[in-house]
This record gives structure tokens, sequence and C-alpha cells, in this order.
């Protein structure tokens, strides 16, 4: 495998050197040169050759099993499909976000492009005055009808958003940089007879010959998925109102923040729009009490539902709750016994509260009370979020002209679902396990 890791550094190499005539063409704000296309295409080129190479070299040593299982524990590579090779799939070292925060997200360092705009409200309002202006040449987003929004922009409102969120902070998030994403992954839903989908551990006497074990990988495909919010307003308010910048900033936060938690937690079908938490087969139920009422959460139900948790799991798992089961959650306590004093299950500290000693968010995203998922307990680590960097602004007219109302429509493009296709079987145990578990309905 030394020869095919070489094989990668070349290819690294060279992409590494593309990436940064490109970078600083952009940065220039121009296109490039005659030198640097014909650099750039010889560059691909050789792409190309090293990766058939490589290709040819794996085949002729009989390594592509080796090749497999070095992909797959590298969770640096990912497949991903674009224009580099002639659309062919070509691996490239792409790792999760460090952080959650715009520059984090994407590598931006320095500077975020302002697309020549003084101002975010100057660019909004010449989108929203429809006049033609030459700084949208290089803006335009044909695929969404739109204008791409400048960095300085879309940083502000997927950072203003993120502090609302409750999965985005803490999932594995990748940066999309094309439509199509993948990350391998093992198949690990049966640890009863072997481990990650296909490892075994044998003990060996001194010269003892091993049995070699094949590892079950499956493809965790991420496909960007558009995101459209909406919103009108009046030419008034566009024209006499008060920071409408800040004001659209502001409500386009809260609705990105309610939008994608309620796609990856509970709406989302994974046909058009992510796969949602609850909708996800990777999850498990635990039915509620016999003659259990709607409106009451039982500590049967809670430690119930953590032992079906998965112990991979427990690193970084939280409840998230329905709002409307406050109230029956903060009434929990804990028998002490005759004479003893009242022990709250719920713990409040500063507006945050805690459950089992794990952070307890209430949010309305979830299902009402008394319907499946009101009260979920899940490890955000195994949800996987892949998130593009362009998002496109447009306006129209056409449906408020009556009233003189604006549509103004943003554009996002992102995509998610559970790490594991299913329920885990334990090496030990009667009970599958899951890192997302819900309470069942009443």
């Amino acid at each position: 495998m030394q020869k095919v890791m070489g094989y990668l550094r070349q290819q690294d190499e060279i992409r590494s050197k593309l990436s940064e005539t490109e970078e600083r063409a952009a940065e220039e704000k121009r296109d490039l040169t005659p030198d640097e296309q014909r650099a750039f295409e010889e560059g691909t080129a050789k792409v190309k050759k090293i990766r058939e190479e490589m290709e040819a070299y794996i085949a002729a040593n009989n390594l592509q099993d080796e090749y497999e299982d070095f992909r797959s524990n590298n969770d640096r590579l990912v497949k991903e499909e674009g224009p580099v090779d002639g659309g062919h799939l070509t691996y490239q070292t792409v790792k999760p976000a460090k952080g959650r925060d715009y520059r984090s997200m994407f590598g931006v360092t320095g500077r975020l492009d302002d697309g020549g705009w003084k101002s975010p409200d100057q660019f909004l309002d010449a989108v929203i005055s429809g006049r033609y202006d030459e700084r949208f040449m290089n803006t335009t987003v044909p695929s969404e009808g739109g204008f791409s929004v400048p960095e300085v922009m879309a940083s502000q409102w997927l950072d203003a958003s993120l502090e609302r969120e409750i999965l985005r902070p803490r999932c594995r998030v990748y940066p999309m940089t094309s439509k199509t994403l993948s990350v391998p992954g093992y198949d690990a839903s049966d640890n009863s007879t072997a481990l990650l989908g296909g490892y075994s551990g044998q003990w060996l006497a001194e010269g003892g010959t091993a049995t070699r074990q094949q590892a079950t990988l499956r493809a965790i495909t991420l496909q960007s998925k558009k995101l459209a919010i909406f919103t009108q307003v009046s030419r008034e308010i566009l024209a006499d109102g008060v920071n409408f910048e800040q004001q659209l900033t502001a409500g386009l936060a809260d609705a990105i923040s309610y939008l994608l938690d309620e796609a990856m937690l509970v709406s989302g079908t994974g046909a058009g729009q992510p796969l949602s938490i609850l909708n996800s087969n990777s999850t498990v139920e635990v039915d509620r009490e016999p003659g259990q009422p709607a409106d009451q959460i039982l500590m049967d139900n809670l430690v119930k539902m953590s032992q079906r948790l998965a112990p991979s799991g427990h690193r970084d798992a939280l409840w998230v709750s329905s709002h409307e089961n406050m109230a029956s959650l903060m009434m929990l306590s804990v028998s002490v016994g005759v004479g003893g004093s009242f022990v709250p299950a719920v713990t409040s500290i500063g507006g945050r509260h805690t459950l089992f000693g794990r952070e307890l968010i209430f949010s309305e995203k979830l299902p009402a009370q008394g319907e499946l998922g009101s009260v979920m307990l899940i490890s955000p680590s195994h949800y996987v979020l892949g998130l593009r960097q362009t998002m496109a602004v447009d306006r129209s007219n056409a449906a408020g002209w009556l009233q003189d109302l604006v549509d103004i429509r943003i554009i996002i493009r992102a995509d998610g679902q559970p790490v594991i296709a299913e329920p885990k079987t334990p090496r030990r145990g009667n009970d599958t396990v899951s890192p997302f578990v819900v309470l069942g309905a009443a």
C-alpha cells in the first residue's frame, strides 16, 4: 500500500497547486491567464494519468480489498462527483469541518468576499429593485434562478442561525463542493458475531495462522437538496425601513434554524430533503406504559429509553423534548423512601436543563405531546450533514403586485442522514440499540 499512498500524495500535491492558482485568480477577480490555463490543463491531465496508473497497479497486485479497507478507515477520504477528470469519481482529502461557523466550514481565511458591494443593504437593494447591475455578471446561479449571495452575507446568515439550532452545532458536518458527496462507512448493524460489520478478534498461538475477515462497507451518500425560504415585504419598508438588512438577517436566521432542525429531527423523508431521525429505519421506538395518559411522561419511559441507547452514543447524547412536555418532566422525581426529600429528575441552572445528567432541550420543532417522538434521546455525532457554500437570492413581485409586495427567495442546499442504516444488535443482550431513541405515541 505504500506505493498506492504515494500515488495519492502525488495527486493531492498537484490538486493543491491547481487550487492555489484558482484561488489567486478569484481573489484578484480575474480569469486565468493563458499560462495558468495551460498549466491547469496539464495538471489535470497528470492527475488523470496518475489515477489510471494507480488503478492499474492495484488491479495487477490484487490490492482491491486492501485499498477499500484503507479508504474506509481514513475519514479524510470521501468520494466526490464533479468536473475533475472528465466527470469521473475521484478521491480527495476532504475532512469533516473542524468548526461549524462559516469560516471553519469552508476554509475561508482573510477577508470575506463582498462581491464588489459596499454593504449587504446595497446588494439587497439591487436584487429587489430588479435593475441591471454589472456586479451581477459573476454572481448569477442559473440552476437556482437567482444571484449568488456574497460571502459576507452568507456567513452572517449561517452563523446567526447556528446559535439557534439543535443538530448542526453537534453533528458531523461536511462542506460540499459538488452536488454529490459519499462518505464511506461500515455496515455495523450486527455486533453479535462480528464487530463493525466484519471484524473479529483472534488470539493466536506463536506461529499460528489468522483467518482473514472482510468488513462490509456502506456508502453514506449525500445529494445537495434545495431549501427555499420565502418572505414578502412591502415597498414602503424597502424604501423607508430602518436597518432592513439587519431585520432580514435576524428573520432569516430564525427560519434557517427552524427549517434545518425540523427536517433533520422530525419531518425529513429523504426524498428531495434530508432524512430525519424520526423517519429513519435506524431509530428505536420505546413504547409507553399501558394506560399512560398522553400528557404525562413517566420515569419508566426515560429509564427504558436510556437502556436502548447504543453505548457508542453515550458520549454526546442529549434529550430533546416537545415544549408541551415541560410540566410533566419538571414534576418527575426520584423516590428516596419514606420521609425523603424531593429529588427532581430535571435540574435547571441559568435556563439550561439537564435530565439524568444529560442536556435537555425543549423545542416546538418536535411532535406534539403524546405523539411519536415527542421525547427523543439522540447522539448527534451519529448524524451526518452536508452543506453547500453557495447560497442564492432572488426576487419577484408577480404574486403580490396588487398589494405592492415583493417576494424574496433564499436558496440553501444541504442534505443529511443518520450514519447507521438500522438499529444495532449488541454483542450480548436481547434488545437492539441505537444512537437514536424516541418515545412512542400514546
